[in-house]
């Protein structure tokens, strides 16, 4: 896949509102075309940051914790070997993301989604990087996260992002410091507060995640990784294209609800996580049905990430958790 670690011009960094009373983080000044993309605090500046952060505890799951994802490979992961030592140099946590100051071709052809779309792509780069480490190193929350993210663009509160494992990863061991980073972007991607009323999509975790994984992938695995992720970004944006709308400050709106309304289509509908599979024949008269299927199937008592059912209503959720 071309684009891995080359940029395409240099993207200017500028700072832009993505909500009512959210600070400002860093973006690529690229607005019209839906490049919010920014570059989180964990990736600008990263290596002063973590110095004053402690390293992420090892995982404790139970091995009997199952879900969508951790009862067997889903299809469209093609890792011919899980587990497998790793071969390819690791430096370090921060040493293999992509570039964070320049729109390469990979973070064009990644954009122009919606946001629940994005979070979908970003979930099954997650997938391939946990099962390349399967057997390596503790990954089960990471499996969790990754069977969460597609029930959090039902709602959010379906999900609590800090449920499982936090804080930075370390810079080795390699396995331990690849899942961890790879945990830190999906995490990222699923922040209420940036994301879910915004007019930006979180492309650059899933371009970093994109990144990570293709780095940790075994030689004769990346082909197909590249392939897949191509596949999966033209298929998504198809089904789930990023509205055409420029971008509009927030202090231009007469109320939080006209903004809301604004960025909602931006934010998107659920997308199941069969379109990540290019076998799969997907019909947008479908999705209703995948997405009631998902969500039936889901055990919060199983799954680190997910509230239950009494956590969802006190936060305000309308309806029946886990109905479609």
């Amino acid at each position: 896949m071309a684009g891995y670690g080359s940029g395409l011009g240099s993207g200017s960094m500028a700072a832009s509102p993505v909500g009512p009373a959210e600070s400002v983080g860093l973006v690529v000044d690229r607005p019209d075309d839906g490049h919010d993309e920014r570059t989180l605090n964990l990736i600008a500046g990263q290596r002063d940051q973590d110095e004053s952060q402690p390293e992420a505890p090892a995982c404790d799951s139970p091995e009997e914790l199952v879900g969508m994802f951790t009862e067997e490979k889903p299809t469209f992961v093609r890792v011919s070997e899980p587990g497998a030592p790793m071969d390819c140099v690791w430096e370090g946590a921060s040493d293999h993301i992509g570039p964070t100051e320049t729109v390469t071709p990979l973070v064009d052809r990644l954009s122009g989604t919606t946001t629940c779309a994005q979070i979908a792509l970003c979930a099954g780069v997650l997938l391939w990087g946990t099962w390349r480490l399967r057997g390596l190193t503790q990954v089960e929350h990471n499996l969790e996260l990754a069977e969460a993210a597609f029930a959090y663009c039902v709602d959010w509160r379906y999900v609590d992002v800090d449920a499982g494992p936090k804080g930075r990863a370390p810079h080795q061991p390699p396995e331990q410091s690849a899942m961890m980073q790879l945990n830190r972007f999906m995490r990222a991607a699923l922040d209420h507060d940036r994301f879910w009323d915004s007019f930006f999509q979180p492309v650059f975790e899933t371009f970093h995640s994109a990144n990570i994984v293709h780095h940790i992938l075994e030689p004769q695995d990346r082909p197909g990784f590249d392939r897949w992720l191509d596949q999966a970004a033209e298929r998504i944006k198809l089904h789930f294209p990023k509205p055409a709308d420029k971008y509009r400050e927030y202090e231009t709106f007469d109320s939080d609800e006209a903004y809301n309304q604004f960025v909602a289509p931006h934010r998107g509908i659920a997308v199941p996580a069969q379109l990540l599979n290019p076998d799969f024949d997907f019909e947008p008269q479908q999705r209703k049905k995948l997405m009631a299927e998902f969500l039936a199937g889901l055990n919060p008592d199983k799954n680190r990430y997910l509230r239950k059912p009494e956590a969802m209503l006190e936060l305000g959720f309308a309806g029946t958790p886990y109905q479609y």
